[in-house]
């Protein structure tokens, strides 16, 4: 996906003077906590990264974790393509949603991140200024996503592709073993 110039700068200005770089506080997964017990999860803009993060849905829900899934955010043109199932708990993000330098609106901002979560998982592997905008709105809890060089700092956690074919599948598998599922 090609990004506009324009979108780029506009990202990069809204990152510089709106974004809190996240703590770093170190943190610790232990069997003591209570656990993430509600994730908001971004779907990835690609139609060809879809099937996988859908796949991942599934996994989520055959292992008795849907319901930690507070908001799931997609694209309403991917509306065709999403699971039925899937579909019903999707909040999707429209052309109206977007400012004149292809970023979100502050008004669709505010109703996308309107709620309480453990943790935030962007699942598309490459940069997308909106979806890091979403990601970048919450600075206090651990936010999991794949490593991009224009959007560093954002995440706690970062899935590195490290040149593998299936560093997807394999970060998905990561992210699910992160959060303990």
């Amino acid at each position: 996906m090609k990004i506009p110039l324009k979108t780029k700068i506009a990202f990069w200005l809204w990152q510089k003077f709106r974004f809190n770089e996240p703590d770093n506080k170190i943190q610790k997964i232990s069997n003591l906590g209570k656990g993430i017990s509600s994730l908001l999860i971004i779907l990835p803009r690609s139609n060809s990264h879809l099937p996988l993060a859908q796949h991942f849905m599934k996994t989520l829900a055959s292992r008795e974790q849907f319901s930690a899934i507070n908001k799931i955010i997609g694209w309403e043109e991917q509306k065709s393509i999403f699971d039925p199932q899937l579909l019903q708990r999707v909040q999707l993000i429209s052309e109206n949603d977007y400012n004149k330098f292809g970023l979100l609106t502050n008004e669709a901002l505010k109703r996308l991140v309107n709620g309480q979560f453990n943790c935030v998982i962007n699942l598309d592997p490459i940069f997308n200024p909106v979806s890091f905008q979403l990601v970048s709105w919450f600075n206090s809890i651990p936010r999991i996503g794949f490593s991009s060089d224009f959007g560093h700092n954002i995440y706690n956690i970062t899935i590195d592709s490290n040149g593998g074919t299936n560093y997807i599948e394999q970060g998905y598998e990561y992210i699910l073993e992160v959060l303990g599922l």
